[in-house]
């Protein structure tokens, strides 16, 4: 009888229920050109908690038309066992291993190192939390938004060296979910969609269930702006469009380092952008696109 370790069975129950859902996988859902799939995960129980999920989610939405993309994931704390069993499900997928250097490799080893106060149910670790460690993990997630844009435009620079021929690159938080392909956004094989940048925001019409009106979702606390989500952003690198494609992640990077230096400094208004749009990359974007 199988009896697979209890983070593996989370795989499987994943796969059972997009099956029974009838969407595992689909042999005719996408028709957009090759894209190169990018995201972030550190951290073993991370990694089965989220980013096997989304992996998953999207082989059920992509099926047998998956083969002429490419995933690319930037990890770090994942053992290889895990990693292994991940290839072995998406021959698609691809682990870089995430470099820091300095006092954020240090800030990294202080929030990903050995937990207190914790106790392990089910399978699962739950521990008490300080202020300092969530403030730490706070600054571990704004330096890595920052770095991974940095990371995915030198990822692109070295597979377009190396020959490679995606057209698009979408980012994708590790935390999401795929529920169809990308075509109505994405265009087909030498197709110019019009665009370089593609980003994604919540409009009137998006109400999730915790919400009890869409104003509540979409809008930022003044609201006085809608609400950008950094969480999915393609890029369209065919061709010409690499050069100003890797010019706007580096000048998106280096916004978002001018608002956290300035928030870090007591500025009041870098501190009000951050709040009002929730976040250093996504208040770096709204700048960038007035």
């Amino acid at each position: 009888m199988l009896d697979p370790p209890w983070p593996y069975r989370r795989w499987l129950v994943l796969a059972c229920f997009l099956a029974c859902a009838g969407s595992f996988p689909l042999q005719s859902a996408s028709d957009h050109a090759p894209t190169l799939f990018v995201a972030m995960c550190f951290g073993q129980e991370y990694f089965h908690t989220y980013c096997m999920p989304l992996l998953l989610s999207w082989y059920s939405v992509y099926g047998a038309n998956g083969d002429r993309h490419s995933w690319v994931v930037f990890v770090a704390h994942v053992p290889e066992e895990v990693l292994s069993l991940a290839r072995g499900a998406l021959p698609q997928l691809q682990f870089e291993t995430w470099q820091v250097s300095g006092t954020a490799s240090q800030l990294f080893r202080d929030v990903e190192g050995p937990r207190e106060n914790c106790t392990v149910t089910n399978g699962s670790w739950y521990c008490e939390s300080t202020p300092e460690v969530e403030e730490n993990r706070g600054l571990k997630t704004m330096f890595n938004n920052v770095a991974f844009l940095m990371q995915v435009s030198k990822l692109l620079l070295g597979r377009r060296e190396q020959g490679m021929d995606e057209e698009y690159c979408v980012l994708v938080d590790s935390d999401a979910l795929f529920v169809r392909p990308l075509d109505p956004a994405l265009g087909k094989t030498s197709t110019d969609p019009g665009w370089d940048v593609l980003f994604t925001y919540y409009d009137r019409e998006f109400v999730p269930p915790w919400a009890e009106a869409a104003e509540d979702v979409c809008l930022s606390p003044s609201r006085k702006h809608v609400r950008i989500n950094s969480g999915v952003v393609a890029l369209y690198v065919a061709h010409q469009h690499l050069d100003p494609v890797r010019s706007f992640l580096h000048r998106w990077g280096d916004v978002t380092v001018t608002l956290l230096t300035s928030a870090f400094q007591n500025e009041s208004s870098a501190s009000e952008l951050l709040e009002e749009f929730r976040g250093p990359d996504q208040a770096a974007l709204a700048l960038l696109i007035g």
